[in-house]
């Protein structure tokens, strides 16, 4: 399994997070199902957050984790 986190690429605010996050889903439902291959790491960045985000990534393939790495410099 792979985790990649999507912080701190997504503290830039020049970045569109739901539309990332939505290519990056096309991506990955491409490849395989969702709970099969991968969850969405979601939770709140700091204590002081009220609100939970996605965070990042969990891939259960290793082949695919390092594509999609590779891919989207993750």
């Amino acid at each position: 399994m792979i985790t990649i986190s999507f912080y701190p690429k997504f503290r830039n605010e020049d970045i569109n997070k739901d539309a990332t996050i939505a290519t990056y889903r096309e991506w990955l439902e491409a490849h395989g199902d969702y709970g099969r291959l991968f969850m969405w790491d979601i939770g709140k960045l700091s204590v002081a957050d009220s609100d939970s985000v996605i965070r990042g990534v969990r891939i259960f393939e290793d082949e695919v984790g390092t594509v999609f790495k590779l891919t989207f410099q993750v």
